[in-house]
């Protein structure tokens, strides 16, 4: 592996943790989120957008009020973005 290709995996890497057996990662304030597979993603999104407190809020709104829950995926933007 190159110079260049080590430092930037182990830049990624920094961003996570394992805590016991649960994966988190870190904000830019240091605040673990949860990480999400994409089956508990879908279940957050339904659960934000048609549960009891849910409804059909603007995207950011939506995606700020997931982060403040502690929840993280990669593809969280742009999941919430489609709904």
């Amino acid at each position: 592996m190159s110079k260049a290709k080590r430092r930037s995996l182990k830049l990624k890497a920094s961003k996570y943790c394992i805590i016991d057996i649960a994966l988190y990662w870190k904000d830019l304030g240091g605040v673990l989120l949860n990480y999400l597979t994409e089956d508990e993603s879908k279940e957050i999104i339904n659960d934000f957008h048609k549960g009891y407190c849910g409804g059909h809020l603007y995207w950011k709104t939506m995606t700020n009020k997931v982060l403040r829950a502690s929840c993280y995926w990669p593809t969280l933007f742009v999941d919430i973005y489609k709904q």
